[in-house]
């Protein structure tokens, strides 16, 4: 679901911008929280023992490799195990840096097909599939941001819609064959042979599948869409981020507590903190760091035209000179 989100919102709002804009864009949006994450993956061992047996004890160093976002391009561990979806978010994001620097935006679903049919070769011949490693070629997860950008171009009188629901059925095609690899590690991990369902996942993607189906056709009884799924995706980021602390609280409260309603805290608490952090930390912040960027920016201008006005001026005295010369011969 994550993953589908971004590919729909990322979609919706990059299409009318340019190469700087997009990056500038994503790096206020992950930067700051991502930090606040990391900071608190940190303290937490160093705060509550028991959450050492969830999160490891990192050193400075470790820390401020992983404020990087890319601690693995070092060969240093991730201090949050869910920060591994982040570098699957860079990968997409460096795919639409791509269609944006080519302008590829119009011919988008052809780019779509080359990407499809190169995750199906990367799936085919095993490439990226072991359990601590992302796609080689492309996104890992590749299926669900590609899904996402359909059901966003599904609703653009811009494409034809046969063409989209044509892709978005071979996309739907092949998380079959991925629902199975999701079953075959999960019941890998939790060291039960059959724990989990193939068909379990394939239900799970179908639901996800429809729900946005339904959204991109307006059948939702939703007012603005668009409104709800961008104020949705504000809140997930915080929330995945965050969400595994959420985890650590339930499981050293889980004897203390009953636990459907000790679930059901948690999972108002992790919400409630997700609109906080988004409200009180994340906006404020990249504001702050958009304004840098203009003023940066603004000062650069300001350099540009100095020197031009400069130049000019230079021009203009040598041409005058020129002239007064001239006038004395």
């Amino acid at each position: 679901m994550f993953f589908v989100i971004s590919g729909y919102v990322v979609t919706m709002s990059t299409m009318q911008k340019n190469t700087s804009e997009f990056a500038t864009s994503r790096v206020v949006r992950l930067y700051p929280v991502f930090w606040l994450s990391c900071l608190t993956a940190a303290s937490l061992p160093r705060i509550f023992p028991f959450v050492h047996q969830f999160l490891p004890y990192p050193s400075v160093k470790i820390l401020l490799l992983n404020l990087s976002m890319v601690p693995t391009a070092f060969n240093t561990v991730m201090i949050n195990p869910v920060f591994w979806s982040l570098l699957e978010e860079v990968h997409f994001y460096l795919i639409i840096s791509f269609i944006i620097t080519f302008k590829l935006w119009p011919k988008v679903l052809n780019v779509i097909v080359i990407w499809l049919l190169i995750y199906a070769i990367q799936l085919l011949f095993g490439l990226g599939r072991s359990d601590d490693q992302i796609g080689i070629l492309v996104p890992k997860h590749s299926l669900y941001f590609i899904a996402g950008m359909l059901f966003f171009l599904l609703q653009c009188k811009e494409f034809v819609r046969w063409k989209v629901g044509v892709l978005l059925l071979i996309t739907f095609i092949l998380t079959i064959p991925v629902s199975n690899n999701f079953a075959n590690f999960t019941n890998r991990f939790f060291k039960g042979p059959h724990m989990v369902s193939v068909y379990g996942y394939i239900i799970i993607n179908l639901t996800i599948f429809a729900i946005f189906w339904l959204i991109a056709e307006k059948r939702l009884l939703i007012k603005s869409n668009k409104k709800i799924i961008m104020k949705f995706g504000d809140l997930t980021y915080p929330f995945y981020l965050i969400h595994l602390y959420g985890l650590g609280l339930y499981w050293y409260l889980r004897d203390k507590v009953q636990s459907q309603l000790l679930l059901i805290l948690i999972l108002l608490l992790t919400i409630g903190a997700s609109y906080l952090i988004h409200r009180f930390y994340e906006k404020p912040l990249s504001r702050f760091m958009k304004k840098f960027k203009y003023k940066s920016v603004k000062l650069t201008d300001i350099n540009a035209n100095t020197k031009d006005q400069v130049i000019v001026g230079i021009d203009s005295g040598i041409s005058t000179k020129a002239a007064s010369s001239s006038v004395n011969r």
